[in-house]
């Protein structure tokens, strides 16, 4: 299972590769520290015990191998970089018996010390926060990981994505010192004149000249990444819509979809990215087309709710009607009611099954007669 598919956390697996059950309710661990080869915290049960867990450094020979692991993979290379550890090296980090011990100022024996059982859940929900964390217990941090990946699959970030063309290098860059940036005059903001609600969207496009070979970044792309900022900031001053940084990868792709609806090209392209089939990504878009992310949400949610909420549903559709969750159907049309009590009007496609076809409304009686 990749990173990209994979539900379970570092915390669980950890847990597991323990033997110890995850739990919700738990002593807080004062002063957790995790640095390579060793984990300590403080725990207060039957008075304040330090707990200690000692764990074997991974020596050069296994992290090169773990490094070949990830820098194999273009996906697993992708997640490193971007801040994610994936589950393929969950064999390399998750240490064997011989390869942990513990120790605990109460003096009960490991497998039976609270204090050291407590640590562990604690490290389980340190893992899951910054799964770095467990690399550097086994001896390297994110940087020294990250470094190794990428030095190993190419040397720059630019080039996970595209070979460099050595009769265009890159060259180096000399960026720019954190002092001297502090010391600029800051220009003033420009004048944003107002826009009109009714105006045409001036659908600009930028011109761009090639980036660096290595930079893994197409002119075109580019372009259309500053063509989409710049429509939702026209939708945030014309208040026609919210700025969409807030969405979820689904989410996202969802709202830049509905944009190229007709675009078959893009949509595949789209769908390729975020790893849905190109059907489900245009029923989520044709969602979004009618009644923006609320529609494209309530295409895909269920819930249980109580009887007399989708009542109104069954009178509307009438006899036949079949009720089930939050949806009630007959006869090609389903009324579908979300969480915020919105009704939403669904019809039946051979090729993209249930897609959002009316909404929102109060009641369901508008979206049928």
């Amino acid at each position: 299972m990749s990173a990209a598919t994979s539900t379970v956390g570092w915390g669980r697996r950890w847990l597991d590769a323990i033997g110890l059950a995850p739990t919700v309710d738990r002593v807080a661990v004062d002063d957790l520290t995790i640095e390579v080869g060793v984990a300590a915290g403080t725990v207060a049960i039957d008075g304040a015990h330090r707990a200690r867990l000692h764990v074997a450094a991974l020596d050069d020979r296994h992290w090169e191998m773990a490094v070949r692991v990830v820098a194999g993979s273009p996906e697993l290379v992708a997640a490193i970089v971007t801040g994610d550890v994936p589950p393929e090296l969950a064999a390399a980090l998750l240490p064997a018996a011989s390869a942990r011990s513990t120790s605990c100022t109460c003096g009960s024996s490991a497998e039976r010390c609270v204090h050291v059982a407590t640590l562990h859940r604690h490290l389980a929900d340190a893992f899951d926060h910054d799964p770095f964390a467990l690399t550097l217990l086994r001896g390297r941090g994110r940087d020294a990981l990250t470094g190794a990946v990428v030095a190993h699959h190419g040397g720059t970030l630019g080039s996970l994505a595209t070979p460099a063309d050595p009769g265009h290098p890159r060259g180096p860059d000399s960026g720019v010192q954190a002092a001297a940036a502090y010391r600029r005059t800051p220009r003033p903001a420009p004048t944003v004149p107002p826009v009109a609600v009714g105006s045409v969207d001036p659908s600009p496009s930028p011109a761009f000249g090639a980036p660096p070979a290595d930079s893994g970044i197409r002119a075109d792309d580019l372009a259309a990444l500053v063509a989409d900022a710049a429509a939702r900031a026209r939708h945030l001053l014309t208040g026609t819509a919210d700025s969409g940084l807030f969405a979820d990868l689904a989410g996202d792709v969802t709202r830049r979809a509905a944009a190229a609806i007709h675009d078959t090209e893009r949509l595949a392209g789209l769908a390729a990215a975020a790893a849905m089939t190109v059907e489900t990504l245009e029923a989520r878009a044709r969602a979004h087309v009618v009644g923006g992310s609320a529609a494209a949400a309530a295409a895909y949610t269920r819930w249980e709710p109580d009887p007399e909420v989708v009542a109104p549903a069954v009178a509307v559709l009438g006899d036949g009607a079949r009720i089930r969750a939050n949806t009630v159907t007959r006869d090609g049309v389903q009324l579908r009611v979300d969480p915020e009590g919105r009704w939403w009007r669904l019809e039946a496609d051979d090729r993209l099954g249930w897609v959002v076809a009316a909404g929102p409304a109060a009641t369901p009686h508008p979206l049928i007669t």
